[in-house]
């Protein structure tokens, strides 16, 4: 018991320490990339390395209330991945997240409140992800991660590394407007 207890705090310090070296280098892409298509790209790019999803995609807001995806050459996005951004941009609200029900290392008190896609789109299947972007200025993006190519679902651990990286996104975009505002 002893032992296990001791395996299970070093993978844990390992999961961490990897993801942390992850977030370092995604924070040094950010930091260089000098418009929103390219993080986009980048971010796209990473996020289908680091969880083996069969897709990703941020989707900005666009005229009229409506989001378009941050990459010129994906905006032909499935209409109801289209939907499922929207609504989790208005709403300000997460889809798919894994549910923590205890107060854990992950954090619940700054864990996003989350829907389950079919429950808003009947006939969806589950494992996607739609993560709002959010700065301190409100939702800035929605960040879209599809189901694992390998069918198995996100944990917990997962979640919290895409929310991280949500949260780096936000950082971007937040910098990237007030940048463009100082510039007029």
């Amino acid at each position: 018991d002893g032992e296990v207890l001791e395996a299970m705090a070093l993978h844990e310090a390992l999961a961490r320490e990897q993801e942390t070296a992850l977030l370092n280098r995604l924070s040094a892409t950010l930091v260089s990339v000098p418009s929103t298509p390219r993080m986009a790209d980048s971010l796209q790019r990473e996020v289908l390395c680091i969880t083996g999803a069969a897709a990703s995609q941020l989707f900005l807001p666009a005229d009229a209330g409506s989001l378009t995806p941050a990459c010129p050459q994906e905006a032909d996005a499935p209409p109801e991945r289209q939907r499922l951004a929207a609504w989790a941009f208005h709403q300000q609200k997460a889809i798919g997240l894994p549910h923590i029900t205890a107060l854990t290392t992950l954090g619940i008190e700054r864990w996003p409140a989350s829907a389950a896609p079919r429950d808003l789109l009947p006939g969806t299947p589950g494992g996607d992800l739609y993560l709002p972007v959010q700065s301190t200025s409100g939702v800035e993006a929605v960040l879209y991660v599809g189901a694992r190519r390998d069918g198995a679902p996100y944990s917990p651990h997962d979640a919290r590394l895409l929310v991280s990286i949500a949260h780096l996104v936000a950082g971007f975009l937040e910098r990237q407007r007030f940048e463009m505002a100082a510039a007029r």
